[in-house]
């Protein structure tokens, strides 16, 4: 995993993985602070994770964006809706939906992930999650 700054933001950038997308690290990685995970996958769910003070808010798979959990499953359906994630449709599969749960983590951070982040040095580690 590679991680850089943007703004006030890290941005950590996992190649082939889906680790950041677990409720388990997301709950880790917001301690104290949020996270926005952005999970593709190119052989099972794309995910989105919202998390808060060690919490998932908000959190679904990009293809049932209506199939919500967390504390607050229903927190983010305004800002879903307006960038094309049906919060009440059925399940589908969009080649934008990626885009779309970019677009909404920049709706909530202030933050646009854009191809030049993958272009600036990145501090890399290796990310396991808590310890068993």
């Amino acid at each position: 995993m590679g991680v850089g700054q943007l703004g006030d933001w890290s941005v950590a950038v996992e190649p082939w993985g889906w680790r950041g997308a677990l409720t388990e690290v997301a709950t880790v990685l917001s301690a104290a602070a949020e996270s926005v995970t952005v999970s593709r996958h190119d052989y099972a769910e794309d995910d989105f994770v919202h998390a808060v003070d060690g919490a998932v808010l908000t959190a679904f798979a990009l293809g049932t964006p209506a199939v919500r959990r967390g504390s607050a499953p229903d927190r983010l359906n305004a800002a879903m809706a307006e960038v094309g994630l049906d919060p009440r449709g059925e399940a589908r599969r969009s080649e934008h939906r990626i885009a779309a749960a970019f677009a909404l983590a920049a709706r909530g951070t202030g933050v646009a992930f854009t191809p030049d982040v993958l272009e600036a040095p990145l501090l890399v580690g290796d990310l396991r999650g808590p310890a068993a």
